[in-house]
Formats: structure tokens, sequence, C-alpha cells
């Protein structure tokens, strides 16, 4: 087949040789130059998530290749109605799901040695993650491997946990699900403690709640020195002064104790219609 496949290059019946036991992804990387060479492409910008294979076999057959940062980050962050709506549908699902395990952690019943048994089993990392699947399956949601840790390995934030769950130990719940017809992800992270809480655990949720034990809300936008607060539809309004500059610097505030921020630059025209996600609880 190699010497069928030279004979045909020496012929020139075809431009580029592809062994079958290369790796399909730099076979696909080599299909794609050879389109672009022969569509006689020079020069050719990519996003962000092209994969560098890609790049280094379209250079090697001269093509150009410019990586734009930016590229897409502004179409994707704005939303319309719809977009938005979709993003509550998955939001809402993946607390739900959230709710469920919340609940399988904590009424589980405790052996004399702390470990914890559901339905006469023992309620293992491994079994809640399994509970969670099924439940956003039943939904139409497909949900990557999720977090459950507990103990010490929760100290690891992104440590996915094993074995068995135990009586007063925090175990910290993180399901991430995307909903298979629209596309759209949720986000929710959650510490349960089955039994006792322990004091250092308290402490922690003190943080979090106010004088009511109510969750702290309240997200703050600021745009450059503008600073503004959103409304009970989660909408944030702002009017600049001229001359409106035209990038500014945007930082988000969720409230805690202190603010943490999440900072961002963007052009002023891509402020309308930018979505952020908040946990509603």
């Amino acid at each position: 087949m190699k010497r069928e496949c030279q004979e045909a290059l020496g012929k020139r019946r075809c431009s580029t040789l592809v062994w079958a036991e290369q790796p399909r992804i730099l076979a696909t990387a080599q299909a794609a130059a050879e389109c672009l060479r022969r569509a006689g492409i020079e020069s050719v910008v990519a996003d962000r998530s092209l994969p560098l294979i890609f790049s280094e076999v379209i250079r090697e057959a001269g093509i150009r290749v410019v990586c734009d940062l930016e590229m897409g980050v502004l179409e994707r962050r704005r939303k319309d109605e719809q977009e938005i709506e979709w993003l509550r549908e998955s939001q809402r699902v993946t607390e739900g799901a959230m709710e469920m395990a919340c609940h399988l952690v904590a009424k589980a019943r405790p052996k004399s040695d702390g470990t914890l048994v559901w339905e006469g089993r023992p309620l293992t990392s491994e079994r809640v993650r399994a509970a969670i699947d099924h439940w956003l399956l039943e939904r139409a949601f497909y949900n990557p491997p999720c977090i459950i840790s507990g103990g010490l390995a929760g100290a690891d934030c992104h440590d996915r946990g094993s074995g068995a769950l135990r009586t007063g130990e925090p175990v910290i719940i993180d399901i991430f699900p995307q909903c298979q017809e629209t596309r759209y992800y949720g986000d929710c992270t959650r510490t349960v403690v089955n039994g006792t809480i322990p004091e250092p655990v308290a402490r922690m949720h003190a943080t979090v709640v106010d004088v009511n034990s109510k969750p702290i809300g309240g997200i703050c936008v600021v745009l450059n020195r503008w600073h503004c607060h959103t409304d009970n539809r989660g909408i944030f309004h702002w009017a600049a002064e001229a001359p409106v500059p035209q990038s500014v610097a945007v930082k988000i505030y969720k409230q805690y104790r202190g603010y943490q921020a999440i900072r961002k630059t963007t052009p002023l025209s891509g402020i309308d219609g930018a979505v952020f996600t908040s946990q509603e609880q």
C-alpha cells in the first residue's frame, strides 16, 4: 500500500501522503492543510482553541497562521432572550440535581464506624455520582464526571472523590452538566455534612450567610469607575458621561464578607447583552 501511494505521488496523482498508522488527529490536520493549500489560502486566523498540531502542520504547508485571542469571545458572551432562557433552564435542572444529591448525603444513616449507608448499602462517592448521572439523564442532560469529594480529599478542589462517605465530614459536590438539546451548561457547587457539623466547617459557612442565616446575595458590576448593582431581575443598568471610552475594564464582584472580583476588559459595544450567571441560593 505504501509503495502504491509513493508511485502515485511520483506520478502526481496525489499530493499528500498520509500513512494509515498515523494518529487520526495528525491525518485530520494534514487534510485541513491540504484543503487550504488547494484553495490557494496563504494566511489563516484562528481562535485560541485551535490545537497546536493543526497550527504546526498548516505552517509546514507554507501557510501563515495567526492566533486571535479575542476571536468569538464577545459573540459567545452576548446572549439574546432565548439563550438567556436556555441558561436559566440549565441552571434550574443543575440545582435540582444538587438538591437531590445533598439530600442523599444528609439523610444517609451512619454506621458505628462513621461510614454512611443508604438503602442498606454503603454510600460512596461513586454511588452519589451515579445517582446524579441517572437523575440528569432522565432530563436529557449529559453529566461530565462530577466531583463528590469527602473529607480530606476535598482539600484538592478538583479531586473527583472516591470511596465511602462519612458522617461529620464535609462532602463537596460540584455538578456541571450540559443540556443535550440546547448545548448550554449549568454549574453548581455545594458542601454538605451528614450529622454534626465540625466547628471549622461552621466557621466557613458563617462567612457566606447574613445575620438571618440567609445566603449573601448581591452582584456588583464595575465598568471602569462606574459602579452599579444588579436589580431584582439580575439586570444591571449604567450610564457613562462623555467622552465615552472605546473599551472598559469589567469587574464582577460576588459579595461574601468582602468582594471577590472577576476582571475582564471588553469593548464598550460588547457590554450590551453580556451575560454572567449566579446561583440563586
